[in-house]
């Protein structure tokens, strides 16, 4: 039936399109632009010039439909306005039979500009046909605006624009369909469709609640303003959904037991704050906790359930309490209410912040326009206000966040302070100056202390007005140079960034690699500020002068003993470290993190835009935390309870949710993208001629933004529920809820990890917020991993130079990448058991053995079909990423040849040394699940030749 009417109506408006009806396999009806645009003057037949669009006819044949396209003029960066360039050209096609379509817009090789509403909102199209939503056409017409404004800084040259193609669009199968209690109490109804849709229509309780976005395959409505527990009916396309309102499951009652949490440092009457995971069902409420000291006796306390596994028990448990002295404490499950604590919670600091722009105007945080109230308990308080900075004359200049945490007797507050970039019309923003002032009366002597390179210096000074005295501690103070704190008679002056000579940093950027590496974001004593990013400084105002200021650097913690963190599942399939276990592997991750520290303190990988991140991926990129590093350490900590590598993985995360993720967007969907390993972070310090880049190679200038393979959020979530740092899960959910809405619509890849990165992403929100919308994007994800395998168990996709030089290339697998991806299925197989998601695992598993792995070399090849590889000897960090997955599947198919693969690959692979940031995660990030289902399931403690020597007795 399709096909018939496909054909009636091709041949109804034969006379009124162009003649070519099929052009590269897309059918549909395919309008010539250069035949239905105006005006007719804004382009010249087969000239290049700067103002006018060219239509090339003479390209060669079949290259573009009909032989012909409309191109724009060379653009090297974004154009201000649409009257700069080519002029705005109009697409109005008519005679289209009425019907309801799906358009497209033909490859433009570089980003164009479009837009559907006459120029009002302009949009820009990838390089491949760009899909420009459903449409019903009811008066025969369809009409496009496209603009030349768009650059594409690392490949300069002509857009195309070739045709229109509007295919008959057919009604899509609606499934997964749920309702889910958002914290809120709101509902959520969520859903996937076959193919992307318009946006739906709900209809629940006389009322009708629209999705926010079109053309998605992964779908959510909230539907606000139901009444809670009463019973509704939600309908959508017809398919209706029976829930209670605000109604979440739960488990009839706690397990009994008992935790012991340690507290090691020796400070008195300190606030402790720290996640403590649970097991599924064993923790039906916050409330059946009780914090006990060493002698048994109750201790006030505040308890937060912060994650709730699918039956409604507590996942993570955020646990506040003042220790009265280092030493063990005991959370215990069951009945009894803590003691109220005798002290009032601290009232919080006024301070005044302003930053100053290029040209020396100063702009005030203004007038909160956010205020929430996070936390209120009997031991911890935390606010959150943002709002705008706002000069004299009411101009707006970036945006600030303050979150204040106070504590139950303290007499000290918290700030952590945010200020974020949303200046998205200019690359780059130059500050002279970002600061803050609290007011004091001070009689001391005026002092400052200044970092502007790393070194030691304690960030902490102090004022007095003859009667009482005030502090403050700024956190990370040289690490996050430069960096200032001054006394003046007015009071305390803290430099978040201080005001610099003219000159800083000058003599310093004549060394080109250090000019790259450090001093990238520089320029005539301002500082360069990327749009879209933000930047945190924490700052202790204490009124008690006596404290000392090292126990503000590293916030008190309580540890519980390893094995519970282990068999609590939150992390997945590991086992806690023991001596005689895997000896190797722990020496591997105790001397990486030494190598790591080292290249920290020699790279000086310090600096306000640097610090938490590696350097040296690709020689002049940072790494960006690549393969999660966050994540990675996290696991470490988990399994070892040993401290270095928990605020090691928080400087990361801080780093991750701050400098690499893009908070403001400066195009439609672009919320929640993450940068690359790429210079300066984020890039566009340098332009993409800069000799000093092009001398070295190097393709990460501008700054490169890769949705799907570069993006990685668990560590994320671990941390945020660790450390109670709701920036952390509020950055990682936004980062996952852009890829599970966008990446879902027609998602594909062309790199396993470009498909393993999104899954675990999907996976790990999932399991942060139980919220059926990322397990809906996971299976989409996975939807296109199984079409995708081949009957020889990879995925056979194309590669090209510089890694295959051959014409025609290889198409084949990459070894490393696979391992990135088979971590993801097993993931998602923990949380959708699927026959299909094991087949899959299994069959990459035997492509691993029989044609990835040299069996002569005992390494991975790098591309397994490509000659150029077929003697290499791998790099021991694809043994240890592949080693999760192929562990795996020796637990789905008993074949021995994969259990010989994966011993053998180890055996060499544990006797690696890490040289950069990158190797290390590469190394740990998967490794811990492999070694431990090689102990439980197999009962071997070191991947010996002969498995029987090394079970566990």
């Amino acid at each position: 039936m399709t096909v018939i009417v496909l054909l009636l109506l091709l041949a109804t408006t034969a006379g009124a399109q162009a003649a070519n009806t099929n052009f590269r396999g897309r059918t549909g009806l395919i309008y010539e632009v250069e035949d239905w645009t105006t005006p007719r003057d804004a382009w010249l037949t087969n000239r290049v010039t700067a103002t006018k669009w060219r239509l090339w006819t003479t390209e060669g044949p079949g290259k573009r439909s009909c032989d012909a396209s409309l191109t724009t003029p060379k653009i090297t960066k974004d154009r201000a306005t649409t009257e700069e360039g080519a002029p705005v050209l109009h697409t109005h096609i008519t005679g289209i039979p009425r019907g309801v379509y799906r358009a497209w817009l033909g490859p433009t090789t570089r980003p164009l500009a479009y837009s559907r509403d006459g120029g009002k909102t302009w949009l820009k199209t990838g390089t491949s046909e760009a899909d420009l939503g459903v449409h019903e056409i009811t008066d025969g017409t369809f009409n496009l605006w496209v603009d030349d404004r768009f650059a594409n800084p690392g490949n300069i040259g002509s857009a195309y624009y070739d045709y229109m193609r509007l295919e008959p669009y057919q009604p899509p199968v609606l499934s997964e369909m749920s309702a889910f209690t958002l914290p809120n109490g709101d509902t959520q109804l969520s859903w996937i469709s076959s193919e992307p849709t318009p946006a739906a229509t709900v209809e629940c309780a006389g009322r009708t609640f629209v999705e926010t976005d079109s053309d998605l395959r992964n779908h959510r409505v909230v539907l606000t303003g139901l009444e809670r527990g009463r019973t509704h009916i939600a309908t959508v396309a017809g398919q209706k959904v029976k829930f209670v309102a605000g109604e979440r499951p739960r488990i009839a009652r706690s397990t009994p037991q008992t935790i012991e949490l340690t507290v090691n440092h020796r400070r008195k009457n300190w606030p402790v704050t720290s996640g403590v995971p649970f097991a599924r069902g064993t923790l039906a409420s916050a409330d059946d906790t009780q914090l006990l000291d060493a002698a048994g006796k109750p201790l006030p306390a505040q308890f937060e359930a912060t994650s709730f596994w699918p039956d409604g028990s507590v996942k993570w448990l955020l646990v506040s309490f003042i220790a009265p002295a280092p030493g063990k404490f005991r959370l215990r499950v069951g009945n009894g209410a803590n003691p109220a604590p005798r002290d009032p919670i601290a009232s919080g600091s006024s301070f005044t912040a302003r930053i100053v722009d290029s040209a020396g105007k100063a702009y005030l945080a203004g007038k909160p326009d956010t205020f929430v109230r996070e936390e209120q308990g009997p031991i911890r308080a935390v606010t959150r206000t943002e709002g705008d900075f706002v000069a004299n004359d009411g101009a707006k200049l970036f945006r600030w966040q303050a979150r204040c945490f106070a504590y139950a007797g303290q007499p000290w507050v918290r700030v952590s302070w945010t200020i974020g970039n949303n200046n998205t019309n200019a690359v780059l923003t130059n500050l002279r100056e970002a600061g803050i002032w609290l007011p004091f009366a001070n009689t001391n002597a005026a002092s400052a202390i200044t970092v502007t390179n790393p070194t030691p210096l304690s960030g902490c000074v102090s004022v007095s007005d003859g009667k009482r005295g005030l502090a403050v501690v700024v956190k990370d103070f040289w690490q996050t140079y430069p960096k200032a704190i001054v006394t003046k008679p007015d009071g305390l002056h803290i430099g978040i960034l201080p005001p610099l000579p003219a000159g800083a940093f000058a003599k310093e950027s004549k060394n080109t690699e250090d000019l790259i590496r450090l001093y990238y974001c520089y320029d005539g004593g301002q500082y360069r500020i990327k749009r879209g990013l933000e930047f945190t400084t924490d700052f202790f105002v204490a009124t008690d002068a006596t404290l000392n200021p090292s126990w503000f650097e590293h916030p008190l913690f309580a540890v519980a003993p390893p094995r519970h963190y282990c068999a609590s599942g939150v992390f997945g399939i590991v086992e806690p470290r023991q001596a005689g276990v895997f000896d190797d592997y722990e020496k591997l991750v105790e001397d990486g993190f030494i190598q790591l520290e080292k290249n920290r303190r020699e790279k000086r990988e310090y600096g306000w835009m640097n610090y938490g991140d590696w350097f040296g991926e690709r020689r002049f990129n940072w790494g960006n935390h690549e393969y999660d590093l966050m994540g990675a350490l996290a696991l470490q900590f988990a399994r070892t309870g040993d401290w270095k590598f928990l605020w090691r993985a928080d400087q990361a995360s801080r780093h991750s949710t701050d400098i690499d993720t893009v908070h403001y967007p400066w195009q439609p969907r672009m919320p929640g993208r993450v940068y690359a390993h790429s210079v300066g972070h984020v890039g566009g310090f340098f332009g993409p001629l800069d000799l000093k880049l092009l001398t070295h190679g190097n393709a990460f200038i501008a700054g490169a933004i890769d949705p799907g393979g570069h993006i990685f959020q668990p560590g994320n979530f671990h941390l945020g529920f660790l450390t109670g740092e709701r920036r952390y899960l509020e950055t990682a959910e936004m980062v996952c809820a852009a890829q599970a809405t966008y990446l879902t619509a027609k998602f594909d890849f062309r790199i396993e990890r470009a498909a393993g990165w999104p899954l675990m992403n999907a996976v790990a929100a999932y399991e942060a917020t139980g919220n059926p919308f990322y397990r809906n994007a996971a299976r989409l994800y996975v939807e296109k991993i199984v079409e995708k395998q081949t009957a020889r168990g990879d995925w056979n996709l194309p590669h090209g130079p510089p890694e295959c030089l051959h014409i025609p290339s290889h198409p084949g697998g990459k070894a490393f990448a696979t391992g990135v991806l088979l971590n993801g299925l097993m993931m998602f197989d923990m949380i959708a058991p699927s026959p299909a998601v094991k087949q899959c695992i299994v069959r990459s598993a035997h492509w691993l053995e029989k044609h990835a792995w040299n069996h002569e070399t005992h390494s991975f090849r790098y591309i397994d079909t490509c000659p150029t590889f077929e003697k290499g000897k791998g790099n021991g960090g694809t043994d240890l990423l592949v080693s999760s997955g192929l562990a795996y599947a020796c637990t789905l198919d008993n074949d021995p040849a994969l259990k010989a693969l994966l011993l053998d690959s180890l055996r060499r692979a544990l006797q690696a040394k890490s040289k950069v940031g990158k190797d290390y995660v590469q190394d740990i990030s998967h490794t811990p699940r492999a070694l431990a289902i090689l102990q439980r399931e197999f009962g071997l403690t070191k991947p010996s030749r002969n498995p029987s020597a090394t079970r566990v007795p």
